[in-house]
């Protein structure tokens, strides 16, 4: 009896060993989870926990064996030597029974040890199962979380990475065209000043320069020990305000100073294009009729066919100012000619929109010049003038340009389909004929 009451408090203790075991190992598994670290990083404590839990099992079974086998048998030892001394029939049979009592409730006692031992065996193997496959689907988890945030952060337009431990974690494709590695980033830009910049730890207005770029640092805590970097250059930045400035307020176009850089590069590196120039036709009097406001609207509606053509065409469009227009596209000079025809068309059929009834009937709009008389004039219209710069054409300047889409305006105009084409090549020999 007393040997069964050992057995229960033994097994007690070790289902309460077991129990904190098992929830210290859940508890940090949810940590684990709740920090977004590494499976493979918990891996360590895990081993030391089963360790710890194997080791309880092999103490408890040996407080039992020693009670099931090792004190009985001690007893039986002690009634055989006292038979070897006595020779009282009685005491004799009295010594046997209690051995042959013993031995009964030692089979008794291996028959409950075993059965106990096999359902221990099998809630063991059931519970390591669950955690494993647990562990399986949490790793998964956090593999496919990994790979979502590099694709958040594989979006940003700046230069984005992660350092945990002066070791890089993740970084977007950014981060990996302009540097190698995170020491190639930090040889580039000077370790100490970086190092100063982490210690802050906070949006910096520190200004890191890499080579001929200038970087805004912006570094933040995460979880006490990832960094998260972000470095914004600072030169495209200002390239966008430039860009901004130059923006014509009305069609949301690049403006002269974008032409002048678009053509300075275009003519440098000696590429094929077809430069196109658009001029409104009769412009004025329609807005001495209709006012400011539908003028300001008949420009913008034009500026939209324009930039639908970007979705077709490999081209760009720019507002000179007013109702003149700049366009380049590089594509052949027939492409070009059949989308400045459609611009042209598309844009005579969309402007009788804002037209009176009265004035689409008559074709023209009438009004009264200085002296008071009545005069007619025709509904408004565009014109272009096409100039190619094919690969083989002699090298010209973006002043000489322009002169060339001045001399060919007022044939534009005088022409009947409202276009007005010319390659630099046949312009250079007219010019040498004059």
């Amino acid at each position: 009896m007393k040997m069964s009451t050992a057995i229960n408090i033994s097994i007690i203790i070790f289902l309460i060993i077991a129990t904190i075991l098992i929830n210290y190992s859940l508890t940090s598994f949810a940590n684990a989870i709740t920090v977004s670290a590494s499976i493979d990083d918990k891996v360590f404590e895990y081993s030391v926990v089963f360790f710890i839990y194997f080791a309880c099992i092999l103490l408890i079974l040996r407080v039992e064996v020693y009670l099931l086998f090792i004190n009985p048998i001690t007893k039986i030892k002690k009634y055989i030597h006292s038979l070897k001394h006595k020779n009282d029939g009685n005491n004799n049979k009295k010594s046997l029974s209690c051995i042959g009592k013993e031995f009964k409730d030692l089979v008794e006692l291996i028959e409950c040890l075993d059965k106990e031992l096999q359902e221990l065996s099998m809630t063991f193997e059931t519970s390591v199962k669950e955690n494993t496959q647990e562990l399986a689907l949490s790793n998964e988890k956090l593999n496919e979380e990994k790979e979502f945030a590099h694709k958040i952060i594989d979006k940003l337009s700046d230069i984005v990475f992660v350092i945990k431990d002066n070791s890089l974690v993740n970084a977007n494709n950014n981060f990996y065209k302009r540097f190698k590695n995170l020491e190639s980033f930090l040889e580039c830009s000077g370790h100490s000043k970086f190092v100063q910049c982490l210690e802050k730890c906070e949006s910096c207005k520190e200004y890191l320069k890499v080579d001929a770029q200038l970087f805004s640092v912006n570094i933040e805590l995460f979880n006490e020990n990832y960094y998260i970097v972000t470095l914004i250059d600072m030169t495209a930045y200002n390239e966008s305000i430039k860009y901004a400035q130059d923006q014509n307020p009305l069609t949301k176009l690049p403006g002269n100073e974008s032409i002048k850089k678009y053509m300075y590069s275009l003519l440098k590196l000696k590429e094929p294009a077809v430069i196109i120039y658009f001029d409104f036709d009769n412009f004025k009097p329609f807005n001495d009729k209709y006012g400011f406001e539908l003028g300001d609207r008949m420009i913008s509606s034009f500026a939209d066919i324009l930039k639908a053509k970007e979705c077709t065409y490999n081209v760009f469009n720019a507002h000179i100012g007013g109702d003149d227009f700049f366009c380049s596209i590089k594509e052949p000079s027939d492409t070009a000619i059949s989308m400045v025809k459609d611009v042209i068309n598309s844009f005579t059929l969309n402007a009788k929109q804002f037209y009176s009834k009265e004035d689409i009937n008559n074709n023209c709009v009438m009004l009264k010049d200085r002296e008071g008389n009545e005069k007619s004039f025709p509904l408004l219209s565009v014109s272009a003038v096409v100039v190619n710069i094919a690969p083989n054409s002699q090298q010209i300047t973006y002043i000489e340009l322009t002169k060339i889409i001045a001399s060919m305006k007022k044939v534009s105009k005088m022409s009947e389909n409202k276009l007005a084409a010319v390659s630099v090549i046949a312009y250079a020999e007219y010019c040498s004929k004059e």
